[in-house]
């Protein structure tokens, strides 16, 4: 915490060197960003609106006539179908309503953020603000439950603070938020396993376990079992590791399945360490 105070305190007296306009100007731009996003989702919902309106009024005036020949009612059942699949659509939309009201939240604090700009007293509030956005993420994550995963436990209120320095808004730039906390938390867990995996082959001759409830005994502090419901113990030639990487010993430690097979990352632990692995699109496939 105390390095990051101080990091946060450079750059506040740095931008007092430069000009309290390069603060100013950095918000505008954020400003004009956001409103763009908000703007464009808000047409998208009202066109929407619009054409369930129009198709369920349309459905009400052929279902008010008394004899229907066969071109009406192959028209009937096309507009249900239409509209069917409108309602689901409006159902759907859901979530983006949810962003649009975090949009406009977020601008409201960025307004008045840049309106009250006092650089004498930005430290305290940049901390504020930070915070402010650790409890905006968290309760996010109350509604995509399917983002957690017990390494989270691991995080320290510094990880969380570090990792909200810009504002999110959208879906997308949470997921991008939560897979960099992800990668923090099992990147602890890595470690621990790493110091038990040693101390389990000191105690059976170098062996490497067969399972991992095997290393329970051995971790510095307890894990459960829902934490390691998530890893497995798998050969190291079927990992995508990288090229320039002397291969590991015959088994490592690795996470069954990605949150977001796009975004998060893939550790592996070997009796050496922890097993630099690919980057690319293909991490997470298994080597033939």
């Amino acid at each position: 915490m105390k390095k990051l105070r101080l990091g946060i305190l450079g750059a506040i007296l740095t931008a007092v060197l430069v000009s309290p306009w390069l603060i100013q100007k950095r918000a505008e731009v954020l400003l004009v960003s956001k409103r763009s996003t908000l703007q464009h989702q808000g047409v998208l919902l009202e066109q929407l609106s619009s054409e369930n309106e129009l198709l369920s009024n349309n459905v009400a005036q052929v279902k008010s006539s008394h004899s229907l020949d066969h071109t009406e009612l192959s028209e009937l059942m096309k507009l249900r179908a239409e509209v069917g699949q409108l309602r689901k659509a409006v159902q759907e939309m859901e979530p983006l309503r949810r962003q649009v009201r975090r949009i406009r939240e977020g601008l409201q604090q960025m307004e008045a953020w840049a309106a009250g700009i006092n650089l004498t007293a930005l430290l305290a509030d940049e901390m504020d603000m930070r915070r402010a956005r650790v409890a905006q993420l968290k309760q996010w994550l109350e509604d995509m439950p399917s983002e957690k995963i017990p390494e989270l436990q691991f995080l320290s209120d510094s990880n969380w603070i570090e990792a909200v320095e810009n504002l999110s808004v959208t879906d997308d730039e949470y997921r991008q938020t939560m897979s960099h906390l992800r990668s923090r938390g099992e990147l602890a867990f890595s470690k621990a396993a790493f110091q038990a995996l040693q101390q389990y082959a000191q105690a059976n001759h170098g062996q490497f376990p067969a399972v991992l409830s095997q290393l329970k005994p051995y971790f510095a502090s307890p894990m459960d079992d829902a934490l390691l419901e998530r890893y497995e113990i798998v050969p190291a030639k079927n990992l995508n590791i990288e090229a320039d990487v002397e291969a590991p010993e015959d088994w490592v430690i690795t996470q069954k399945a990605p949150v977001n097979r796009e975004l998060d990352h893939r550790s592996a632990v070997s009796l050496r360490g922890l097993i630099p692995l690919s980057l690319e699109g293909g991490r997470w496939d298994t080597v033939p």
